[in-house]
């Protein structure tokens, strides 16, 4: 049997760690410095700029308008594709409506040239914010831990080394563009 941990206990070591973090003085960015990007990518630079207006497979004189049909085929919450009594598809009570998660978009998508790199479609600008990410996954690594959920906890272990490199990667892509 693992060691148990009470969620107070948890609770107060996050609280620990995340004082102790802090009071280290890690460099941060204040807000006017801040590195503001039209995107992200995994690995090097971007290759549209900020301003693009189309992929370059994308051709932008397409003719516009016409008629699309999709069918439904992914089932996600509790769609159901008979009938639905909400159009809330995340919820555990009723039919939801197949097809809803159209009416969602994503805050960032993809471009096929790049498979490491994201732009933005609804979000016009993207911040990095590491330290967050690290005190999370330590959180969650302590909570899924105290639970005996093992994988988990060690799923989020992982998640928190990937966020210690990507902050020093970012701190040193700071630290160039600041001198």
């Amino acid at each position: 049997m693992g060691i148990i941990i009470s969620r107070r206990a948890a609770l107060k070591g996050t609280a620990a760690s995340l004082a102790a973090s802090l009071s280290v003085g890690w460099p941060r960015a204040r807000a006017e410095d801040e590195i503001e990007t039209h995107g992200l990518s995994a690995f090097g630079d971007l290759a549209l700029p900020p301003d693009f207006k189309s992929l370059a497979y994308v051709n932008p004189n397409a003719p516009k308008g016409g008629l699309l049909a999709l069918l439904v085929t992914v089932e996600v919450g509790n769609q159901n594709f008979e009938t639905f009594d909400t159009l809330n598809i995340f919820s555990r009570k009723g039919d939801g409506a197949a097809g809803m998660l159209a009416t969602y978009d994503t805050l960032m998508g993809g471009n096929e040239d790049e498979p490491d790199s994201v732009y933005g479609l609804i979000a016009r600008s993207v911040l990095d914010n590491w330290l967050y990410w690290i005190c999370s996954d330590a959180v969650m690594v302590f909570l899924f831990g105290s639970r005996g959920l093992v994988a988990t906890s060690l799923l989020f272990s992982i998640y928190g080394i990937v966020a210690v490199f990507g902050y020093f990667s970012w701190l040193r892509t700071y630290r160039a563009a600041s001198a």
